[in-house]
């Protein structure tokens, strides 16, 4: 695919509207996941809130590789930081209000040698800024000859996203036949 921003952007709206349907007011199928990871991600896991969605969408798109809430015991109890870069060595933890305390967590990971660095909700509010930190955050701790640009295929991309790809199709086809018939001309809009 020549254009991949434009592939990641229709992958995007395609999870976002077609399959997560966050347009939707009434919600019921948030039920259905009692473990409070209803965002999907480009990768294709769920994840508990829009900011992790918006990492780990931002990892994909960089070509790096992570884990989502590995299970970790460094010390003297278990628990699961929100990403594991591999490449980076690095343990990555999200903060909003909704977050559980950092103190004990904090403790593991100096007491391991491990490498925790966190980002905090209020830098999620201009993406620019946060797209910067999570830049120098991650791409200073990976190896020099990591590639982070990958070339993508539709068909790979796409290849679980089928049937909400035919409804979105089939509903601009609806769309372009309401405008013929009613004489709109799209190349003057």
């Amino acid at each position: 695919m020549e254009n991949r921003d434009w592939l990641l952007h229709f992958k995007r709206y395609i999870i976002d509207y077609k399959v997560d349907r966050i347009h939707l007011e009434n919600r019921d199928f948030i039920k259905s996941y009692p473990d409070g990871k209803y965002y999907s991600t480009l990768k294709g896991d769920k994840v508990r809130s829009k900011s992790e969605q918006y990492i780990a969408d931002w990892l994909y798109r960089h070509n790096i590789q992570y884990l989502y809430e590995p299970k970790v015991s460094f010390s003297d109890f278990s628990f699961t930081p929100d990403f594991f870069i591999p490449g980076a060595n690095l343990y990555l933890e999200h903060i909003s209000d909704r977050s559980a305390p950092m103190q004990q967590k904090e403790k593991q990971f100096v007491k391991s040698g491990h490498t925790l660095v966190c980002t905090y909700e209020h830098m999620t509010r201009d993406s620019n800024l946060f797209n910067l930190a999570l830049t120098r955050i991650i791409k200073g701790r990976l190896p020099a000859n990591y590639t982070t640009q990958t070339i993508l295929s539709y068909e790979e991309e796409m290849k679980n996203h089928g049937k909400e790809v035919r409804d979105f199709l089939q509903q601009v086809i609806r769309v372009l036949d309401m405008c013929q018939a009613d004489g709109v001309d799209l190349e003057k809009m």
